[in-house]
């Protein structure tokens, strides 16, 4: 992988693949939810919806109407801590694809009817989240870990957010973010040199923009429960504990991916051969690790009929204690060392994740290397005790308890039979 710095400031990555036959292409922004405030939440995301409504300098059509055209597919997202425009299409069109994510993305001439049009799409996409209660557990988890922080928004806002917003108010937000020097460009495929020097004058022609730092306050891990009362069929149990953020030493960072991967990883770990194996009681159950710059947690959600929800409750309280007390046997390191490494290695081997691979650990850090066999051997090299020191971290202290349920008196009752009280572990 080759890192070049262009005179505007952007960084641009590139990834050559000389045996394949297409490109993947990023443009990565290091804006998200956490650049907010509560009256600004989800205009981060709205900023993105609008830039695929730039008409491009050289055609009439959109952005994504126009790659469609040439084979490929584009699509976005937006995160706490970054916007990426993606696009997958044939090496032979990656100067299109290049010149239209520069087009769509370094200009802002978006119509009041598109602007209107769009508040109206996000805000049917909010609606269609709120109808998803395991997607209101999983936001209100993270207010209720993190407090009211910018890393706790929902990535969407909030519907009067939405329809308040003006194309001014946009238009600064998107002054202030989308620069060349806030931005990583990441291609992986097939690259020919002679198109790469013409790749770099089109990015270097990028305006520079002016450069301004946003100062953000500390976040810490605040913890508590709260609860969703709901009519569905199915109850959702979320825990949230304090884990690492990108800043964390790498050994420190990949001995906390070997406690989520032990207990709830896959289908060998302890919560899904406890809870669904032997027991039968849901039929999803796993942890996951979400990690930004100033702060990380590890989270653990299961779903089960309102029937089993307090048998679910009390199985991840033992099997967390377990662990806690007990820690976990050698044989099951060196499995959840090998489910790692493969799992790199298989990402590492699809052109499209190399790219977001690059280019996530240009801007945010969040593989602490861009060489996979230094990952490889560090993930190796991670003794159980190290593990052991990340479980007394996680489960130590604080933590948090989101439900969904349709009797949450019942289930805060049984918490208080059981004298309950935070932390519970």
């Amino acid at each position: 992988m080759r890192k070049l710095c262009l005179s505007n400031g952007l960084r641009l990555l590139i990834d050559k693949i000389p045996y394949a036959k297409s490109v993947s292409i990023g443009v990565m922004v290091h804006v998200g939810t956490k650049h907010e405030t509560k009256e600004t939440n989800g205009i981060a995301h709205f900023t993105e919806h609008l830039l695929f409504k730039n008409q491009l300098n050289f055609s009439n059509m959109y952005g994504n109407t126009y790659i469609e055209t040439l084979g490929g597919k584009m699509n976005a997202f937006t995160g706490k801590e970054l916007t990426c425009f993606h696009v997958q299409i044939l090496s032979e069109h990656l100067k299109e694809a290049i010149r239209t994510l520069k087009d769509m993305i370094f200009s802002f001439s978006i119509s009041d009817a598109d602007f209107d049009k769009e508040k109206q799409v996000v805000i049917q996409e909010i609606y269609r989240y709120q109808d998803n209660t395991l997607e209101r557990v999983k936001i209100e988890s993270l207010m209720q870990a993190l407090g009211p922080c910018s890393y706790a928004f929902d990535i969407l806002g909030t519907v009067s957010n939405i329809k308040s917003f003006t194309i001014d108010e946009v238009y600064n937000f998107y002054k202030k973010f989308y620069t060349p020097s806030n931005t990583v460009v990441s291609i992986s495929g097939n690259i020919e040199e002679n198109a790469l020097i013409e790749l770099i004058e089109m990015l270097e022609s990028i305006p520079k923009g002016v450069i301004q730092k946003q100062t953000l306050s500390p976040v810490t891990f605040k913890g508590g429960f709260n609860y969703i009362h709901t009519a569905d069929y199915q109850s959702h149990i979320c825990f949230v504990f304090p884990g690492v953020s990108s800043k964390t030493p790498m050994r420190g960072y990949y001995a906390y991916f070997i406690l989520n991967h032990l207990l709830g990883g896959g289908r060998n770990s302890r919560l899904n051969q406890t809870l669904r194996e032997e027991k039968g009681l849901v039929y999803s159950v796993y942890s996951q690790t979400i990690i930004f710059e100033e702060i990380g947690v590890l989270r653990v959600i299961a779903s089960t009929s309102e029937d089993n929800l307090k048998k679910v409750y009390d199985t991840i309280i033992s099997i967390i204690k377990d662990i806690k007390e007990t820690g976990f046997t050698l044989d099951e390191l060196n499995r959840c060392k090998t489910a790692i490494k493969s799992e790199l290695v298989f990402s590492n081997e699809n052109i499209m994740q190399r790219m977001f691979f690059f280019g996530q650990e240009e801007l945010l850090g969040i593989y602490k290397s861009f060489n996979i066999d230094e990952i490889l051997k560090c993930v190796d090299d991670i003794t159980i005790w190290e593990v052991e020191n990340v479980i007394k971290n996680t489960f130590g202290g604080l933590h948090s308890l989101t439900i969904s349920t349709k009797n949450p008196e019942s289930f805060i009752n049984y918490c208080k039979e059981r004298d309950d009280q935070f932390p519970i572990l």
